[in-house]
């Protein structure tokens, strides 16, 4: 076998990591092995054939026939192509436990007597009331489950970019082996659900931004918002939106670009601006003594992000000018 040059081996190791991405673990070590080899013997048949054809050449028309890196990964692994797949499963993993072990807690509680009432943080509803049977808090345990599976399930079909034919695909634009511009998938995601949850709950259930307190007749929640702070929810509204719009985005995007990172930074001096407001206003919370100097330091943190964000921006338009933006 020929030993590969620099530019082969750097196309072929791209093409080999990108499908290893969307390969379970367990599978990936031997998948990826048995792939490399094969894509270098087919590379070195062709150049048999052809041997006054650069090797980079005949290593991108190879792959460019095997197909796109996806495809590739459901053909060795028929079963990641599941309602969550590989990159998403341990994030859907993480979230159906937390769910699971909240829900057990508040069962307990429940069996116990101690707590009597139901939680309803949008999409989730733990009923915990007087009328519930065994039989319906298992049912509800199971529905909330549920509930992540199906986020987990559209957010999958939404993150995936679709299949490009062979013809219009070109290996070239594979993201390189240490690429700054490729986004965590399950940070995004994690980033949505954020946002998510603290609009919901900022909007409907400020209560629940509290300090439990159990008592010997039951148990309560000491709400920390003061009722001034939806002087700011409008702001704070426009923030969420804008944030889960963006991140939205660059996950269906794939990746960070020159628009998506200055959007990330606009958005840096947006959240900035809402901190301020914050600090220099009237109550926010009943704890204003200690999150007052939390939010300012809070504040400072994202300015000093904002201008690091600012002067890389800046280099890389120099450097390397502002990126096109892909076809989706």
């Amino acid at each position: 076998m020929t030993r590969p040059k620099a530019g082969e081996k750097d196309l072929l190791e791209r093409y080999v990591r990108e499908v290893g991405r969307h390969l379970p673990r367990s599978r990936r070590a031997d998948v990826l092995a048995e792939l490399r080899e094969l894509l270098r013997d087919q590379i070195d048949d062709l150049a048999s054939e052809r041997p006054l054809t650069d090797r980079q050449e005949l290593t991108a028309e190879v792959l460019r026939e095997m197909g796109p890196p996806d495809g590739v990964a459901r053909g060795y692994a028929p079963q990641a192509d599941v309602w969550i797949g590989p990159e998403l499963y341990p994030a859907f993993r993480t979230t159906a436990w937390i769910v699971l072990v909240v829900y057990s807690a508040l069962s307990g509680l429940w069996a116990l007597g101690i707590f009597d009432g139901e939680i309803a943080i949008i999409p989730f509803h733990f009923d915990f009331g007087t009328s519930r049977s065994w039989t319906d808090v298992m049912l509800g345990a199971i529905a909330n489950v549920g509930i992540v599976t199906l986020i987990f399930g559209v957010v999958e079909r939404i993150g995936h970019r679709g299949q490009r034919g062979a013809a219009s695909w070109d290996p070239r634009s594979l993201p390189a082996i240490e690429d700054p511009d490729r986004i965590s998938r399950t940070g995004q995601i994690l980033r949505l659900t954020g946002i998510a949850i603290f609009a919901l709950i900022f909007n409907f259930a400020p209560d629940w931004l509290g300090l439990f307190v159990i008592r010997g007749d039951g148990w309560g929640t000491f709400p920390v918002l003061a009722p001034e702070y939806r002087v700011h929810l409008p702001w704070l509204n426009a923030f969420w939106a804008v944030a889960f719009a963006l991140h939205l985005a660059i996950l269906w995007q794939g990746r960070w670009c020159a628009w998506s990172r200055a959007g990330d930074l606009a958005l840096g001096l947006f959240g900035a601006a809402i901190l301020y407001r914050i600090v220099i206003g009237g109550p926010f919370t009943f704890l204003d003594v200690v999150m007052k100097p939390v939010l300012v330091i809070a504040l400072v943190a994202t300015l000093i992000g904002s201008a690091v964000r600012a002067v890389r921006l800046i280099r890389r338009a120099f450097d390397h000018g502002l990126e096109p933006v892909p076809a989706p």
